[in-house]
């Protein structure tokens, strides 16, 4: 007999995300859950690297900058609503969150979610946890940039 969900219509069984400066370790905590509970956890790839990695552009200036975090944002949430549709039984990982880009964003966090149309709060009621990891670059000599994706110093890290 299959087995009953107890989940309620349209709510995950579980979505978390793994947040925290550049080289704090949420990619190596995402492949070490993928790789020993495959069954339970869909784990979705850090949107920004996926874009970067792919040729996106990095701009300098303040209004591209603001433009990628806005396209960072919305296939962030896009990835989860897909996830959503193709692993609906499984706890999903976020390798990062919709939140992430205000760390990013020209003027901070609250510019950032008033150009996305959102609230702290709205933001935080998409998860079910936030894991917060904190970045290598605050040991001494342990920040490394191996990522070609990551190109902030120690101190921008921090």
């Amino acid at each position: 007999m299959p087995k009953k969900s107890t989940k309620l219509p349209g709510h995950l069984k579980r979505r978390v995300v793994l947040t925290g400066g550049p080289a704090a370790g949420k990619t190596a905590v995402c492949e070490v859950l993928r790789r020993h509970l495959a069954n339970e956890v869909a784990v979705l790839p850090e949107v920004a690297t996926l874009l970067f990695q792919a040729g996106f552009p990095r701009p300098k200036d303040q209004a591209g900058r603001r433009l990628v975090q806005q396209t960072i944002y919305s296939v962030q949430r896009n990835l989860e609503g897909i996830f959503e549709i193709t692993h609906p039984d499984l706890t999903h990982i976020c390798d990062r969150g919709t939140l992430d880009g205000g760390a990013y964003w020209p003027g901070g966090l609250e510019r950032f979610l008033g150009a996305m149309g959102t609230t702290l709060e709205g933001e935080y009621r998409r998860y079910d946890a936030v894991i917060f990891l904190q970045t290598s670059a605050y040991g001494e000599g342990a920040y490394e940039t191996e990522s070609s994706a990551r190109i902030e110093t120690p101190a921008q890290a921090r």
